[in-house]
């Protein structure tokens, strides 16, 4: 148990300790006036101070621990009840069993300071056994003796061992509650702590994972722009050096494009997810049309069927990333063998839930490939020039976001992506 599970435990613990000390006041005060009214009935004279002296020690014990001194609550409240005790028992006869609540105040004493405490609770045990003895072995006349009847004898004595088993059950189940509330609270905290050592195991993987393919993928176009400076000093041919400038353009977009998913990758773990109104028809329209100058967009029919009214209330910038990574892969891995080659983009709405499908009819994705796109750095294709982060991106994205994506793709034929995105409403 680590301190802050344990720290969460002594709270709760305390709280609880607290409750039922400020119920048991509550009980001692309903109690005494039940005594004095029996009392009045049966006809029994008692000095008035008892009744005040309980009833003072149940609402100095309650105001006590009401103002967070339970340390206070738990002494004042048992030394007293101890004291009143012996004085009540020390004035009746033995047969009234008044001193069975010696048994419920050694009771109370173990369960409000609990193992932490397990001194002081042996503390007030002693006492009260002391008490006990005092009045079982020795005669004492403290506040005046009192004499009963058989009958009342019976009468007190069923009602003192009734209220001593109430008052030790009570103190008994209000433990057990606090036990059980501990360990719910304990096995709680191992299953958030079991949530989070699995998120850091897959970070930590995936950490090492993205240290070593990012440093690679960014090694390479530098390399690549090395030979290429290389190979340009070489020559004095103006054809050949405009074409190696193309490669070194070439190159530097690469990597530009993977330092922007690295920055995506950041933001998305770094960065709360904002609540905006967003018209999605047009969201997809601006990631579109930054998309025009892609080799082959021209030749591709997008078919945007969203309604230009419907709103969502979510984050513009991750959801630019997402479309813009699925998007741009539908143009990058468009077949133009086919006579009508487009992307079809749809939205529909069930329940609490939006559904967008993108649809192409492109290059498709090996069945053995497509249970891992989702992965980081995995790469589908052979034709794949990106760092196979974007995928990655989009699943990470959408889970920030509460949302979900699947894929179904036929090689050859084409793929389909389903986005679902729950409904949040307006504020």
């Amino acid at each position: 148990m680590n301190a802050h599970t344990r720290g969460v435990s002594i709270n709760l613990s305390e709280q609880k300790r607290s409750n039922l000390v400020s119920q048991l006041s509550i009980i001692v005060f309903i109690v005494t006036f039940f005594y004095m009214i029996l009392d009045l009935i049966l006809k029994i004279h008692v000095q008035p101070f008892i009744y005040v002296g309980f009833l003072l020690c149940a609402s100095a014990t309650f105001l006590l621990n009401y103002y967070h001194r339970l340390g206070a609550a738990k002494i004042v409240g048992l030394l007293f009840f101890n004291g009143l005790i012996f004085l009540v028992a020390s004035s009746e006869p033995f047969e009234t069993g008044i001193h069975l609540h010696f048994f419920s105040a050694g009771v109370v004493a173990m369960i409000i300071y609990g193992f932490e405490e397990w001194k002081k609770g042996v503390s007030f045990i002693a006492l009260s056994l002391a008490l006990y003895l005092s009045i079982f072995l020795y005669d004492f006349d403290l506040i005046g003796f009192r004499t009963f009847g058989p009958t009342e004898s019976r009468i007190f004595f069923v009602i003192n061992i009734t209220v001593t088993a109430t008052i030790s059950t009570f103190s008994f189940l209000m433990f057990s509650r606090v036990n059980y509330g501990i360990e719910q609270s304990l096995r709680q905290n191992q299953e958030v702590m079991a949530a989070q050592n699995e998120k850091l195991e897959k970070a930590n993987k995936e950490l090492d994972r993205f240290v070593y393919s990012a440093s690679h993928d960014l090694r390479a176009p530098l390399s690549s722009l090395t030979g290429l400076i290389n190979l340009s000093g070489m020559t004095s041919d103006v054809n050949t050096i405009r074409e190696y400038h193309a490669h070194m353009h070439n190159r530097i977009q690469v990597m530009d494009k993977f330092i922007k998913e690295i920055i995506d990758y950041s933001r998305n773990t770094r960065v709360e997810v904002l609540e905006e109104r967003i018209k999605l028809r047009q969201l997809i329209d601006e990631v579109t049309d930054s998309l025009r100058f892609v080799n082959g967009s021209s030749s591709i029919s997008l078919q945007n069927s969203i309604d230009e009214s419907l709103e969502l209330l979510s984050d513009e910038y991750r959801l630019k990333v997402v479309f813009n990574n699925l998007i741009a892969n539908a143009v990058k891995y468009h077949d133009l063998t086919k006579p009508d080659p487009y992307i079809k983009i749809a939205c529909s709405r069930a329940n609490d839930a939006y559904t967008i499908r993108i649809e192409d009819n492109g290059i498709g994705i090996p069945a053995e490939h497509t249970p891992r796109i989702f992965d980081m750095f995995y790469r589908a294709h052979e034709k794949s020039e990106g760092s196979g982060l974007g995928l990655y991106i989009v699943r990470e994205t959408l889970s920030k976001m509460g949302g979900q994506i699947a894929v179904d793709s036929t090689h050859g034929k084409g793929s389909t992506f389903l986005i679902t995105l729950p409904v949040t409403p307006y504020l």
